[in-house]
């Protein structure tokens, strides 16, 4: 069995994409706060995230990335966006060697 950080990789942005619909998904939001950039992390506590996670339009925008994982983020140094939708894109950065969401749409 592997060991819970290899489960949820974040090596790519399309890795770390899989990982946190699938951390959401399994309600791990202990999970979900290694996906938290930096700049974020000392306001965020796993109580914090399951609130803003755990709610149905949350799960709506998890469900349409889901929808949309066959599209290639583009990649530009430390950042990377993948459109989902019409009007939504998701963007990531690279901090400490992993990928990170900064913002779902």
């Amino acid at each position: 069995m592997s060991a819970p950080k290899e489960t949820f990789d974040q090596s790519t942005p399309r890795a770390a994409l899989t990982s946190f619909i699938r951390a959401v998904e399994l309600e791990r939001f202990d999970i979900v706060l290694r996906f938290v950039p930096a700049v974020y992390r000392d306001k965020m506590t796993e109580d914090k995230v399951r609130a803003q996670f755990d709610n149905s339009a949350t799960r709506e925008i998890v469900e349409r990335l889901r929808e949309h994982m066959d599209a290639e983020p583009v990649v530009s140094a430390n950042t990377a966006t993948l459109a989902y939708g019409t009007h939504f894109q998701v963007k990531l950065v690279l901090e400490e060697g992993v990928w990170r969401i900064q913002d779902l749409d």
